[in-house]
């Protein structure tokens, strides 16, 4: 299958602002931040209280390993904080259970315009927007120019099909220089569940396949083509080209 890969790795946000609807304390914000993100979160916090004398963010740093049933559990106990950083896929089902309250004002105060409308669209139902975009990712392949030299490749030209990708991932497998095992591309198969499903999704569409029908009534994981695209993303590892590590 010879889908371009360059159409394939514009991907989707992982993480927003969700405001809730508790009230803190005269001059206190306290915020839930990962801590995959904390130092980005530290030099914000830090940027905003340096412009808002008086005001004092404190930051409490979460983990992702059973973070959507505690912020579920501080939304329902009704003394959430003040802001919380979370999944763009958690805040809507948040909304329909009745535990956010709507941001379209404060969307509104900071400029609708200058968010990607795709972010937005993650955490908009029912005709009102419930999480502010925070931070959006995508994919990318970062290569070794020196392995693609030593494999005989040409280290200004990187894969863009499928097939491209799979042959140069084959040449590049097999001892390195140093004499240590070396892989040709590496994919996510470990740690939290939504990173192997943003990792493979990408696949999933090149192949022409989907997780859910466009009418959202009909679950399409196990179609030809979402199955194509699952089985070339974990060919990878199953034939020894991505490292055990993966998983």
């Amino acid at each position: 299958m010879n889908v371009n890969l360059k159409a394939a790795l514009l991907a989707s946000t992982v993480a927003v602002f969700a405001l809730d609807t508790g009230a803190a304390y005269a001059g206190e914000i306290l915020w839930w931040t990962p801590n995959w993100g904390e130092a980005r979160a530290r030099e914000l916090a830090d940027k905003f209280m340096a412009a808002n004398p008086g005001i004092t963010v404190n930051l409490e740093i979460t983990v992702s390993d059973g973070l959507p049933t505690r912020i579920q559990t501080a939304l329902r106990s009704g003394s959430p904080p003040d802001l919380i950083e979370a999944q763009h896929g958690w805040v809507v089902p948040y909304a329909q259970a009745g535990l956010l309250t709507p941001l379209d004002d404060v969307l509104a105060a900071l400029g609708k315009d200058d968010f990607v409308p795709a972010s937005l669209q993650y955490d908009t139902w029912d005709g009102h927007v419930w999480g502010i975009p925070y931070r959006i990712e995508t994919h990318g392949v970062f290569y070794n120019k020196g392995a693609f030299t030593a494999a005989g490749l040409d280290p200004e030209i990187p894969p863009a099909t499928w097939t491209e990708l799979v042959d140069v991932a084959t040449k590049l497998t097999g001892k390195g220089a140093n004499g240590q095992d070396q892989f040709g591309f590496a994919i996510t198969g470990g740690g939290e569940f939504g990173n192997t499903v943003f990792r493979s999704l990408p696949f999933i569409w090149m192949a022409g396949g989907s997780l859910v029908s466009d009418d959202m009534t009909t679950a399409t994981v196990n179609t030809p083509e979402t199955v194509a695209g699952v089985t070339f993303y974990t060919d990878f590892l199953t034939k020894g080209l991505s490292p055990p590590s993966t998983l």
